[in-house]
């Protein structure tokens, strides 16, 4: 023991000392793999990836209907010219070609003769086919064009003990042909005094 504490005081003894240490210390990082290298990362999976982009879902160009069906409906090439809702008061008189109340003495479509009781859908400058109780979406123009077309009035009187006197209930379509010469379809959705109707004009004739 003597011995080992003379030789650890030499400075050639204290140098061999570390480096056996540090030999150890290599070995033991050898043995139990800290230095081991990394291996291959994992594959990142993406879970949450985005969905593939929609197209555009569109009606059509505007001035087009939006609707489509077989032949004799309404298709994406059927252009509009005009279109929409609106009450028809009793005496007015309507020009379809612009969906609006006509001046007076101005060329009209229909004149809504309409009192309490006698109420008659009277074409002035257009022609008016009946179609019926049907789907008005449905009902295109190449249909239209194959209907026959007059001039008549078309009974509406209001009578509830005697509905046969009213050919124009809610749900009606009438087909018509304006005094422009462009076809269309109107659809009584409220029969009353004040009409409330809904028209579609074509464009072209």
């Amino acid at each position: 023991m003597a011995r080992l504490l003379v030789f650890l005081r030499s400075t050639t003894g204290l140098l061999t000392a570390v480096a056996a240490l540090l030999g150890a210390i290599v070995t033991l990082v050898g043995i139990f793999g800290l230095n081991k290298p990394p291996g291959p990362r994992p594959a990142v999976v993406a879970s949450d990836a985005p969905p593939p982009a929609s197209g555009m879902v569109s009606g059509g160009p505007p001035g087009e209907a939006a609707s489509a069906g077989p032949s004799g409906q309404a298709t994406s090439t059927d252009a509009v010219f005009s279109q929409g809702s609106m009450t028809v008061m009793g005496s007015w008189i309507i020009d379809l070609d612009l969906g609006v109340d006509a001046p007076d003495n101005a060329p009209a479509d229909f004149w809504w003769a309409a009192g309490d009781v006698q109420r008659k859908f009277v074409p002035e400058g257009a022609t008016f086919s009946l179609v019926g109780q049907q789907d008005f979406a449905a009902l295109g123009l190449d249909r239209i064009k194959q209907l026959k077309f007059s001039g008549d009035p078309i009974p509406a009187d209001y009578d509830p003990s005697n509905q046969t006197t009213n050919d124009i209930p809610d749900g009606t379509v009438l087909a018509y042909k304006t005094k422009q010469g462009r076809y269309g379809k109107l659809l009584i959705v409220k029969y009353a005094r004040d009409l409330q109707i809904r028209w579609l004009t074509y464009a072209g004739s």
